[in-house]
């Protein structure tokens, strides 16, 4: 890996994972509406996923469905992540259109 690449920072209140580009901080409407249009349609994302991947299950052995978990493990707890980070823009959105100072992350 480059040593260029930025790792995502995490928020200070959960330490979730911060897309590249997302500013908790921010004092613009505009950024947050864009954060949860972002998220929004993640969580769209990985919950058709999930579907697929829980019909797909069925389909399979004991054995394999019990190795396959930790992958829908792994994409509840992103959705999860997401659902946590879209609710935190959703509330800053509402705060800066109202233009109120937003409660730190």
């Amino acid at each position: 890996m480059s040593s260029s690449v930025k790792s995502p920072v995490p928020s200070e209140s959960n330490g979730d994972r911060l897309l590249a580009g997302e500013d908790p901080s921010t004092i613009r409407p505009r950024d947050a509406e864009h954060w949860v249009r972002v998220y929004a349609e993640m969580i769209g994302f990985k919950n058709r996923l999930l579907t697929r991947v829980n019909e797909g299950l069925e389909s399979v052995s004991l054995e394999a469905r019990n190795e396959l978990q930790e992958d829908v493990d792994l994409i509840e707890a992103q959705l999860g992540r997401y659902e946590r980070r879209l609710r935190f823009w959703k509330d800053g959105a509402s705060a800066l259109t109202l233009g109120k100072r937003r409660p730190r992350p």
